[in-house]
């Protein structure tokens, strides 16, 4: 599906469930986009429903090794087969395309599409781009020509060119709408009405949809280049018609009243045609924004930010479409508003040489970076914002305090944002030290801000486990907020519920789990009092407060209930994800990887792997962004997904969580150099054991040789423990043995057995590994018969080890002993002491439905 950023989300989504009902086996989908901004929200609801994604950035231009000329020349070959035409490649001028640059694919597809028509009726094939959509255009009005001269249409040329291009514009509609957009637009008239129009239109044009009309042109890059044919102004006047200005106003006028959805259409065609076409922005995208900048948001975020990078967008514009956006925040222009106000902090800022106001200016772009999850950016604009008024207050004997104190909080807000929380501590002391001056001169004029200061000083505190000074901030926090909320105002009660919501956390690191649920639960009744069903408002903080109380639910044994929520947080999360992924996909994936944890606790599988999925999807792009704050828990959540996966023999997605984990820490030691290598060691266990059941034999074997040398290293750095060395040795050599590589698996038993012999401290876990390891040493001789009599002794002394230490260790013995006795009955055959090797074998039958009684 071409152009896949044009479609309505919840049209996209409902063909993938159609897709997934109609057909039974695999079915895969082909997405392909101009830009990656509306890839974000429709990838969670997507993967939700069972699909698996992945996606690539194509990217010609950047790429060096990109050349034209064979795209080009398959493309050609393809087009003269379909069109038969003979000997293309011998065409003059062929291998000139080889160095002809072009500004994507569909460029270079189109050029070979006309050189295919021109070789066919012997013309020169043009080459620049505007020569190549007159080409195409004549080749269409000559089709046009031909159904005239059949009878199979009526209308005039220019009539049929205008109702191409209003079809581009509107798409593909209902009838009454189609006829209704043919008198609107003036290309009707009494000699040739909207109903005669429409069935040619149609003749030359089938419709997808049979109960629809108007089928624009297709692909949309040769439609946009119609319309900027079709306006005056362009390169070449031979298709322009003055009738387009007055007819694109009208149409735009009357969707802006009636039909959003059609406005958005007709404004997206005109933005993708300007990329290309300046004419397209100053003859009618501009003026027509200028006469209504309101219209602009109807583009969408995504389209906004299109519209954005158009160099012919200017200053006023800019300031015009901000100012016209809606006041209340909208999630889906988050990034959009960034943006914009990043396009427009310059200007902004040369406007005006009052340091108060530029720091409002930047304030301002702090707050907008921030909303769309640009974090270091809102903390950059927050430091000058202070640096803005430093300046200000050498001026002012100190008359900007007022002015700099909430900048202080924000700067403790964003520094906590980053992890930071130190630093956060500080600020919001000095901002919290500035409101306590204030409020001596003026008693509860900033109580407010006082509040504010304390909620975010509790946190802080309480993430530098200062739990007592959290709590002190947090209770005087919510002494200050009941007072200021008993008008029930929104705003104050929404202050209020924040701060029993964190008093709530710090009870629970308390162990106070009583007071902790109380807190949370008032939290969560005035946050549902508070969020309008399907707005943006309140949903992010009574998401974060559902995951809290859900949390506190599951210590009480009240299980079902936090698991539901549990899931009703990561509901809201998700929607506010799918509107702007940079801002809320960590909240997302911290509420999803909740939620499966505790349903793995409750048993429900099969859900815990769906959520912890989603969960790591919804981590990945936050982890590039911010490495140092998001990666460790990605590869925490990889390990922990792929110990599932090896739990329920899901073998092959196993694998790729692994290699996930890896790639991370094999180059970044996420956890400190022995935590990072222990957890190097256990997925390269992990994916050992997955390639080994997946009967992939000597790349398991290299994986397991892989986690050896990452215990080796473990040990170099200082590990206190050699024991999971000589395991990892042991298991290596197993996979020699079903290798037939019987002398390395002798060297490293040997190496293995030594290390156990140096570590001997007693303790049931080295007694197990050294049993097993003499256990394998047994079984090695079963194989290669190299040494009967070093083998029997290993699985005698295998079972008696194993046998003094099943009280202490249960788990594995039985498996071990009966292996050892297995081992010990092959030998003794081997050794011609058949009755012996009978009498084992008799025991282990007798045994097989039974624990093992003293072998000896």
């Amino acid at each position: 599906m071409d152009y896949a950023e044009r479609w309505p989300l919840n049209d996209l989504l409902l063909l993938t469930m159609d897709l997934q009902r109609e057909f039974l086996g695999k079915v895969r989908v082909l997405l392909l986009a101009r830009s990656s901004t509306w890839w974000h929200p429709l990838r969670h609801r997507v993967q939700r429903e069972g699909w698996a994604l992945s996606q690539i950035h194509l990217d010609t231009k950047n790429d060096p090794s990109f050349r034209t000329g064979p795209i080009f020349e398959k493309a050609l070959e393809r087009f003269s087969e379909v069109l038969e035409v003979p000997n293309i490649g011998a065409l003059p001028g062929y291998s000139e395309f080889e160095h002809v640059r072009h500004e994507s694919i569909l460029s270079i597809h189109m050029t070979a599409l006309a050189t295919a028509l021109a070789a066919m009726d012997q013309e020169s094939a043009p080459t620049q781009s505007a020569g190549i959509s007159t080409f195409l255009f004549d080749r269409e009005q000559a089709y046009w020509e031909r159904l005239k001269s059949a009878s199979r249409i009526s209308i005039r040329f220019s009539t049929m060119s205008r109702a191409v291009f209003g079809a581009i514009l509107v798409g593909p509609t209902p009838h009454g709408e189609g006829a209704t957009m043919m008198d609107r637009a003036g290309i009707s008239s009494p000699t040739e009405p909207a109903d005669l129009i429409l069935e040619d239109h149609r003749s030359c044009y089938p419709p997808f949809d049979s109960t629809l009309v108007l089928q624009p042109l297709y692909p949309d890059r040769i439609a946009e280049d119609f319309i900027a044919m079709k306006i005056p102004g362009g390169p070449t006047e031979d298709f322009s018609d003055p009738w387009t200005t007055s007819a694109l106003g009208r149409l735009v006028e009357t969707s802006s009243d009636r039909d959003e959805d059609a406005l958005r259409r007709m404004l997206t065609v005109l933005v993708e045609s300007s990329r290309r076409w300046d004419h397209v922005a100053e003859r009618v995208l501009i003026p027509t924004l200028k006469s209504n900048a309101s219209i602009a948001s109807s583009l969408g975020g995504a389209g906004l930010i299109r519209l954005v990078s158009l160099e012919k967008i200017d200053t006023d514009l800019l300031e015009a479409i901000d100012k016209a956006l809606p006041r209340q925040r909208l999630i889906e222009f988050d990034a959009a508003r960034a943006v914009i106000g990043t396009a427009l902090y310059e200007s902004r800022l040369a406007s005006t040489l009052d340091p108060i106001k530029r720091a409002q200016i930047a304030t301002d772009l702090s707050e907008r970076l921030g909303n769309a999850g640009n974090r270091d950016g809102a903390l950059r604009l927050t430091l000058e914002a202070l640096k803005m008024l430093s300046v200000f207050d050498e001026h002012s004997n100190g008359a900007s305090l007022l002015l700099a104190a909430p900048e202080l909080g924000n700067l403790s807000g964003r520094l906590a944002e980053l992890d930071r929380f130190e630093e956060s501590a500080q600020a919001a002391k000095v901002a919290l030290a500035v409101y306590r001056l204030l409020d001596r001169l003026d008693a509860g004029s900033v109580d407010d801000r006082i509040g504010s200061a304390l909620n975010n000083l509790a946190m802080s505190l309480l993430n530098t486990d200062d739990e007592d000074g959290a709590l002190d901030a947090a209770l005087e926090a919510i002494s200050i907020r009941r007072k200021l909320a008993a008008n029930n105002a929104v705003r104050t009660l929404a202050d209020l519920a924040a701060s029993l919501d964190n008093v709530g956390i710090i009870y629970h690191h308390r162990d106070d789990l009583p007071s902790a649920v109380e807190a949370s639960s008032e939290a969560v009744r005035i946050f549902r009092r508070l969020w309008v069903p399907k707005t943006d408002a309140y949903a992010w903080e009574l998401a974060a407060s559902l995951d809290n109380h859900g949390g506190l639910r599951w210590e009480l044994d009240d299980r079902e209930r936090a698991i539901e929520y549990i899931a009703e947080s990561a509901m809201h999360f998700r929607r506010l994800t799918e509107a702007n992924s940079d801002a809320f996909s960590v909240d997302l994936y911290k509420s999803l990887n909740n939620l499966s944890n505790k349903l793995w606790d409750l048993g429900r599988r099969d859900e815990a792997i769906d959520a912890k999925r989603e969960a790591l999807d919804a981590l990945k792009d936050s982890a590039d962004r911010y490495p140092d704050i998001h990666l460790a828990d990605l590869v925490r959540s990889y390990l922990k997904f792929a110990d599932w996966l090896n739990e329920l023999e899901q073998y092959t997605e196993l694998i790729d969580a692994a290699d996930e984990a890896l790639k991370v820490l094999l180059v970044r030691p996420v956890f400190g150099d022995i935590d990072t290598g222990r957890a190097i060691a256990d997925a390269y266990s992990l994916k050992a054991n997955a390639l080994a059941f997946e009967g992939h034999f000597e790349e398991s074997t290299r994986e397991a040789t892989n986690m050896v040398e990452a215990y080796r290293r473990l040990l170099m750095l200082g590990y206190n423990s050699s024991l999971p060395l000589a395991e990892a040795i042991r298991s290596v050599a197993a996979r020699h043995i079903e290798g037939g590589a019987y002398s390395e698996a002798h060297d490293l038993l040997q190496e293995a057995l030594e290390i156990l012999r140096q570590s001997d401290d007693g303790n049931a876990a080295t007694a197990k590994i050294l049993a097993a390891t003499l256990s394998t040493y047994a079984y090695l001789q079963t194989k290669s018969a190299a040494d009967l009599t070093g083998g029997l002794k290993a699985a005698d002394a295998s079972i008696s080890i194993l046998w003094q230490i099943r009280d202490q260790s249960s788990d594995g013995i039985a498996r071990y002993i009966v292996g050892s006795m297995r081992s010990k009955a092959e030998i003794l055959e081997h050794l011609g002491r058949s009755d012996e090797s009978i009498e084992i074998m008799n025991l282990l039958e007798s045994m097989s439905d039974q624990e093992p009684d003293d072998p000896s």
